[in-house]
């Protein structure tokens, strides 16, 4: 984060930039950071197999770090084998997601439209072409999410002796 900041403002008053930690400017650009790339794909399948369980199928995930302050978004190809409407109605149901509605052209998730939200906001929910492939866009305010996932990990720690008693 601090690289980025540090970059733009450079940028913005037509300085040398500095680079600590990535390879090339990230400010105003997108890079192929292949080690980082793959962490965060890893990342996410971790959590999403903490949400869905080991059943459900993997995405393909190909991400690409982009210059956001917060947020990740992310276009996902899923083969699963059910209809767009059924997978639909099953994120519905789950209180972690929010799926934005198609026809409001102008509610669409973005990285700073998704600020502050604990949800994961999943839009363009779609047929691929084939059966039981779908393609949707997810956006996710990666301050808030992993907040979250610290919170239900401590109350994880802390109720799991209550249970065993």
């Amino acid at each position: 984060m601090d690289e980025l900041q540090e970059q733009t403002v450079s940028l913005l008053n037509f300085q040398q930039l500095e680079k600590k930690v990535f390879h090339g400017q990230l400010a105003f650009n997108i890079l192929p950071e292949p080690e980082a790339s793959v962490r965060t794909e890893h990342r996410i399948l971790n959590q999403l197999e903490a949400i869905f369980g080991k059943t459900f199928p993997k995405p393909l995930l190909n991400v690409v770090q982009a210059p956001v302050f917060h947020s990740h978004s992310f276009s996902m190809f899923l083969t699963v084998y059910a209809g767009t409407e059924e997978l639909s109605a099953h994120f519905s149901q789950d209180p972690t997601f929010l799926i934005n509605d198609p026809d409001d052209v102008t509610a669409g998730p973005s990285p700073v439209s998704v600020v502050g939200s604990d949800k994961i906001h999943i839009e363009r929910l779609r047929n691929a072409g084939q059966a039981g492939s779908h393609a949707l866009w997810v956006v996710a305010d990666n301050l808030r999410i992993a907040a979250s996932n610290a919170i239900q990990t401590a109350e994880h720690i802390m109720l799991a002796p209550a249970l065993e008693a």
